[in-house]
């Protein structure tokens, strides 16, 4: 019987207490990825290599790469030969406006009534004892008493007598005056200048017209303005659209509205005196007729006494005759004054009208003057500020401004009548015709180009401000075919004057690409053919400062050298 097996105890096995997590190796990385960019790599440096390889026989020295030849391709195009030019746009309808031109006496001559009644310095009072006078001569001539008296006495100067009768006269003088100065009485009574002056003033205006602002006296910066300063009071602003007739500026008016008042006063008071210079006149032509009336019949009464010489004694008779011949004398006398007193009474009327005919002129010129001072719009436009000299610099004209006599102050320009005033320096000036094309582009607005064409060439050169004096220009003028509405006087400018233009298209290349073995001699050009270059002469057209058309030897599309190859160099020298 099978003894029983003993069973040994299974030793136990301890559980693993919490430690830390066991992370599974990441896998390995894969390394295609190098691969693919070594790959990509190497084909970017083979196909720079290929553009860049040297080409089989053009090899540099000692057998090394040849260096890089920079190509261009020839394209067909017309091609144009310009000259720049720089210059500032204006217009060629413009009127300058210039400060008014005022006309008139600058010593108020025509306020003066050359010694009569009005605005004068003196002042002149005309009495009626002038026609008293007469008309007393006349009633004393008629009942005996001859007078004897000059052509002033006749005009109502003094009256001196003949005879026992200058006493009489001088009674007469002193009952017939109206007004005595400085003792003495006369027919015609002038104020003194002094008195005159303090009535009326030295300007004739009043007392107290010297101390005004623009009188004729007063401090020296008020009389230094005067009725004939110009300042700015209303001007239109810049870039004012104008209709013609419409007030664009005007100047101060009070001096000028002034002065045709006095002018009015004094015309009207000018008329007066000549209406009463003609009405004396009359009244001395009469007063003198009766005086030769009178002396008349004195001496026909004399001739009456004559008669009467038998019945009186020797003294009675000799006195008698004598006065017959006085009576005859005085009425030859008058009678030979007629012509002189009508010359002198004419001379008078004529002095009388004339001042009035000056006083007549000088309130026209007034009343023009005060038109003047606002200034009217001669055409349609756009107002053009001008600068002006104002305080030992130039600015901007401006309202307040003080202007001299005929001084440009604004412009009104149409703007549908643009050019563009340029120059160009006198070495170029022989390529530039009347008529040729042009661009101009405009600082201002960069995307504007407006076609133009030349309209004149000064033929005097000028020197430049800030330049030696042997660097010259010749002034230029351009028309703008085209406006717009942008276009204003005064932009800066540049202008591309087409010299010379291809008439149709051709083969164009860069100038670097045209090759000569001496100045002057045929031109050629290296075309790539194949893995070298092809000396080919050509024959060229039109060209500017960077490009050159060929006529003959190119074909559009060819890849021409712009430098000339090393290798070719040998052979081609």
């Amino acid at each position: 019987m099978p003894l029983p097996q003993r069973q040994e105890p299974q030793p136990s096995i301890p559980r693993p207490g919490p430690g830390p997590e066991l992370v599974p190796p990441k896998p390995p990385r894969r390394r295609f990825r190098w691969a693919v960019a070594a790959l990509i790599a190497g084909g970017l440096g083979a196909a720079l290599w290929w553009q860049l390889r040297p080409e089989p026989g053009l090899g540099g020295p000692g057998g090394g790469p040849a260096p890089v030849i920079p190509t261009a391709v020839t394209e067909n195009r017309r091609i144009e030969r310009v000259l720049r030019l720089t210059g500032t746009t204006a217009a060629e309808k413009y009127v300058n406006i210039v400060s008014p031109r005022l006309r008139g006496s600058r010593s108020r001559q025509g306020l003066q009534t050359g010694g009569r009644v009005g605005i004068a310095a003196n002042v002149t009072v005309r009495s009626t004892s002038s026609v008293a006078t007469q008309a007393t001569m006349s009633s004393l001539s008629q009942t005996g008493v001859v007078t004897s008296s000059n052509a002033a006495a006749s005009r109502g100067g003094g009256v001196a007598g003949g005879g026992g009768g200058g006493a009489q006269n001088t009674r007469l003088q002193a009952a017939t005056s109206r007004v005595r100065t400085g003792g003495t009485a006369t027919g015609n009574v002038q104020l003194s200048a002094a008195a005159a002056a303090t009535a009326m003033g030295t300007s004739g205006l009043g007392s107290t017209a010297n101390y005004l602002t623009g009188g004729s006296s007063g401090p020296p910066a008020r009389r230094r303005r005067g009725d004939f300063h110009l300042q700015l009071q209303k001007l239109a602003p810049a870039g004012t659209m104008v209709k013609k007739g419409d007030v664009i500026a005007e100047f101060d008016r009070q001096y000028m509205l002034t002065r045709l008042d006095d002018y009015a006063a004094a015309v009207a008071m000018h008329k007066a005196n000549y209406r009463k210079s003609q009405a004396e006149t009359e009244v001395k032509r009469k007063a003198h007729t009766e005086s030769v009336d009178a002396a008349k019949a004195g001496l026909d009464k004399a001739e009456l006494d004559i008669k009467t010489i038998p019945v009186l004694s020797a003294i009675q008779a000799e006195r008698t005759r004598l006065a017959r011949e006085e009576a005859e004398a005085e009425y030859r006398r008058r009678l030979e004054e007629i012509k002189f007193q009508r010359i002198s009474e004419d001379a008078e009327l004529r002095q009388a009208e004339l001042e009035m005919r000056e006083a007549e002129v000088e309130l026209r010129r007034a009343r023009n003057n005060a038109e003047k001072l606002i200034v009217r719009a001669p055409m349609d436009g756009m107002v053009v500020l001008l600068d002006v000299f104002r305080h030992g610099e130039f600015g901007r004209v401006k309202e307040g401004d003080e202007l001299w006599s005929g001084q440009p102050f604004l412009q009104v320009v149409d703007l549908s009548s643009m050019i563009v005033k340029a120059k160009v320096n006198q070495l170029d000036v022989e390529e530039l015709r009347i008529g040729q094309r042009a661009r101009v582009r405009f600082d201002a607005f960069p995307d504007l180009e407006l076609p133009a064409r030349v309209y004149s060439i000064g033929t005097v050169a000028k020197a430049r401000q800030y330049r030696p004096e042997y660097v010259r220009e010749v002034p230029v003028v351009l028309k703008l075919e085209r406006t717009d509405p942008r276009v204003i006087p005064d932009l800066s400018v540049s202008a591309d004057v087409i010299v010379e233009a291809s008439e149709a298209e051709l083969p164009v290349i860069p100038r670097s690409a045209v090759f000569r073995d001496e100045p002057g001699g045929p031109a050629y050009v290296f075309v790539k053919r194949g893995g070298g270059w092809e000396r080919r002469p050509v024959e060229l057209g039109t060209g500017n400062h960077v490009f050159v058309a060929v006529q003959r030897g190119l074909e559009p599309g060819e890849v021409v050298a712009t430098r000339r190859p090393e290798a070719a160099r040998g052979s081609g020298d």
